[in-house]
């Protein structure tokens, strides 16, 4: 008779073995654990639905201050927006990147007006404030008061011929300043440019030791400056001093009467 023969698994090591699966998750209590025991029906769905407001309520102030911490962070992340108008660049402003480079360079020039050249909105009647000769203290300047309402205002007043003085010193050096911050930006890709303004230059001092300042060559410099940023001043072809306008502003009766120098140029 055969033998029979019954089969054995071999013996499983305890330490290798599969671990067992895990329990299914069960599902969220999303009300809180509410003990709803003994209340009527009626009374647990009012509860339920009390419950249910206040998380969706909860859930939206995490959502608003979730909105708000992201909203900060963004405004800390974002460059500080480049004013784009005279108006922007009243005050203490963030200057655009190029501008600010610049007013490292000349910490002693106005960064309000490097930033007005640099945006091409520069009023050649603040060339004094590009100047050491007219540095004034806030009680130093004239000012003006103004009732608006309740409101009392004081408002300084700036950028008139007087600023200048009565000799080119204050416009000399107010322009050679703004060469040199207009040829920080410009002169790169115009070669030319800086060679044109020294030229413009030049050419009003020349004029100024023939001719009056106040009412003759200032008026000339300034008139003219203000035409030229009002269309190219990055483009060396527009700093040229026309003969008709020098004829304008330079005339016989504006001769300084204490110089023996003949006029520069004649009219027809």
């Amino acid at each position: 008779m055969p033998r029979r023969y019954q089969r054995r698994d071999p013996p499983v090591d305890e330490e290798t073995a599969p671990p067992p699966p895990p329990p299914p998750n069960p599902e969220p209590n999303l009300l809180g654990g509410l003990n709803l025991a003994g209340l009527s029906e009626e009374r647990q769905d009012r509860l339920i639905n009390a419950t249910i407001a206040s998380m969706q309520l909860k859930a939206e102030a995490e959502a608003r201050k979730t909105d708000a911490e992201a909203a900060v962070i963004a405004a800390r992340n974002e460059p500080p927006p480049v004013p784009t108008s005279s108006s922007q660049l009243e005050g203490e402003i963030a200057l655009p990147p190029e501008a600010l480079a610049a007013a490292l360079l000349r910490p002693d020039l106005p960064r309000t007006e490097i930033g007005k050249i640099f945006l091409n909105i520069f009023n050649p009647k603040s060339l004094y404030k590009l100047s050491a000769h007219s540095r004034f203290k806030d009680n130093e300047r004239d000012q003006n008061v103004v009732v608006d309402g309740d409101a009392v205002r004081v408002i300084k007043t700036s950028g008139t011929y007087k600023d200048f003085g009565n000799n080119p010193d204050v416009w000399s050096e107010g322009f050679l300043n703004y060469t040199h911050i207009l040829c920080h930006f410009h002169a790169a890709k115009n070669i030319k440019l800086i060679g044109a303004l020294i030229q413009f230059h030049n050419r009003i001092m020349q004029l100024a030791r023939i001719y009056q300042w106040q009412d003759g060559v200032l008026v000339l410099a300034l008139t003219r400056h203000l035409t030229i940023c009002s269309t190219t001043p990055t483009e060396p072809e527009s700093w040229s001093l026309p003969q008709d306008e020098i004829f304008t502003y330079c005339t016989e009766d504006r001769r300084k009467s204490h110089t023996n120098a003949q006029p520069i140029c004649k009219a027809p």
